[in-house]
């Protein structure tokens, strides 16, 4: 159909109260006519009698106003299901088929069912690039920009990329398309530290800004390109530019979709080292309970938000918790390097120095991820007293930034910093490095924890660092075992603690181990306790 015909006849149908042509119309053109005319297009739902209301009108006016599209009498997943079933066959209508099978794409997403729909988005490629016209371009385009959605959440980058990438270069009767991909590529590029790539990708994206139309998902279009941009703000301590973003993404948001989570990724990275850990927690809570659908399938975005959420914890001295979290973690979803650095915070140094030993990097590790990695394992060597293998490492992350140091300052900015400035003295290139971290990520000095050893305490810790039992420190100490105990339970008390695990972990944070000491395990179960 000629789409200059599309708007004229469903305003025709809507003022002569042709409800059959109206629901027909709206059925096959709804992906155009929200783009060029959506206020039509939601009267011409509102005007609908419910008999002539199909599953894909309630999908398209959740699309409009997400709260709507479901009621008491039919849930999200039942609106889905029947809409699914009414789509044709490629062969009797192939047009209905890619319109109504791009709606019930939409309400997949929405509810979190991400491998449903990728697999229906791929089904739809096919016929939708058979359709002839300027609408059936705009179709593949969007099926493209779903896709690479999809597969970015998959934790697919390269998928994600190509996908878009395809996106970018389809004709399509919309400016807003080439729009979306690049703000997406560029947000690809920001997440794995590939500055330049981010920036190209964001200045391609502002030029298509120009020529995008506004339409009721704008503001959702535009949320990838803002986050890679507060990313980018954020890796060379900019606060000024990452506040503007991230105000400029509260001040746009609508209902929140599966993106969502990249924000409030972003917002736990910079409250580690801005402070305001609490509100962000309660953002993920709040979050999590009121968008469960979105963490009811493994995915990229709440893989991030996990690993953020453990880290904020940390921060705050909820240490336990934050371990429990981590252990429980699936480590394939969560990332060596952002395992590595929690590790490290939580006193499980050997453990940190294992993992991100740059001979057992996963393959495809992207720079940001290597940046991490190697600072992890720098403050691990540093924790255990190898100091030239801690030099080694920093040295070459230093050499990974190339002559952009100051566009990855914030993988620097989690170290410990006394380490760093310490390891700084034997990594002269490093020094500029440092200075700009002073002034753009502060750390005033701990405070000295207040747990207070005495002489023998501090032997029997080191003993039960070195994974002695009861019966061989009393040995060494020529005391009773009972005398052991007591004194046990006296460094138990002080740390906090409930077990040998926790005392040493928190022992190895509050620096009452010497560095350099390799904490071992029990070497019978009574030693344990």
């Amino acid at each position: 159909m000629n789409p200059d015909r599309i708007v004229p006849e469903l305003q025709d149908a809507v003022v002569e109260a042709d409800h059959r042509a109206v629901a027909a119309k709206v059925e096959r053109h709804w992906g155009f006519v929200l783009r060029t005319d959506y206020p039509l297009l939601g009267r011409a739902l509102a005007r609908l009698p419910k008999e002539y209301v199909r599953p894909t009108h309630r999908l398209v006016r959740g699309v409009l106003q997400p709260s709507t599209w479901a009621g008491p009498t039919h849930s999200p997943d039942e609106v889905i299901d029947a809409a699914l079933e009414t789509i044709p066959a490629a062969e009797d209508d192939p047009q209905l088929q890619v319109s109504t099978g791009i709606a019930v794409l939409h309400g997949l997403r929405r509810q979190g069912r991400l491998g449903d729909a990728g697999e229906l988005a791929r089904q739809l490629v096919e016929p939708a690039g058979a359709l002839p016209g300027t609408e059936a371009n705009s179709h593949v385009a969007s099926l493209y920009l779903h896709l690479g959605s999809l597969e970015l959440l998959s934790a697919d980058a390269r998928g994600a990329e190509r996908w878009f990438e395809a996106a970018y270069r389809q004709p399509s009767a919309f400016a807003n398309h080439a729009a979306d991909a690049a703000g997406r590529l560029a947000l690809i590029g920001a997440l794995r530290g590939e500055t330049a790539r981010a920036e190209a990708w964001l200045g391609r994206a502002a030029e298509w800004d120009a020529a995008a139309a506004h339409w009721p998902l704008r503001a959702a279009e535009r949320l990838p390109q803002l986050c890679a941009r507060a990313l980018l703000a954020l890796d060379r301590l900019d606060w000024a530019a990452y506040h503007r973003y991230d105000d400029q993404i509260e001040a746009e948001r609508i209902d929140l979709d599966e993106h969502w989570a990249f924000v409030l990724h972003h917002r736990a990275l910079a409250a580690v080292l801005r402070g305001n850990q609490r509100a962000v927690l309660e953002e993920i809570d709040d979050h999590r309970r009121h968008h469960p659908q979105y963490f009811r399938e493994p995915n990229l975005a709440t893989a991030l938000l996990e690993t953020a959420e453990i880290a904020l914890l940390m921060t705050i001295g909820r240490y336990d918790e934050a371990l429990t979290l981590l252990d429980a973690t699936d480590r394939g979803r969560a990332h060596q390097a952002s395992v590595a650095h929690l590790l490290l915070a939580g006193g499980r140094v050997q453990q940190a120095a294992d993992l991100s030993d740059p001979r057992l990097w996963p393959p495809r590790t992207t720079r940001r991820q290597q940046l991490l990695m190697l600072v992890a394992h720098a403050g691990a060597q540093y924790r255990l007293g190898r100091t030239s293998a801690a030099v080694a490492a920093l040295r070459q992350a230093v050499n990974l930034t190339g002559a952009r140091s100051e566009a990855h300052l914030y993988a620097f900015a989690v170290m410990d910093r006394y380490a760093l400035m310490t390891l700084a003295e034997q990594v002269p290139e490093l020094v500029p490095m440092v200075t700009v971290l002073q002034e753009r990520a502060r750390v005033e000095p701990p405070d000295a924890p207040d747990v207070r050893l005495t002489p023998r305490e501090t032997v029997v810790l080191r003993y039960l660092a070195g994974g002695l039992d009861i019966a061989r420190i009393s040995e060494a100490l020529y005391v009773s075992p009972s005398t052991v105990k007591n004194q046990r339970k006296s460094i138990y008390r002080k740390l906090g603690a409930t077990n040998r695990k926790q005392a040493l972990e928190r022992a190895s944070r509050l620096g009452l181990l010497p560095a350099g000491i390799e904490i071992v395990s029990p070497s019978s179960p009574d030693s344990g306790g």
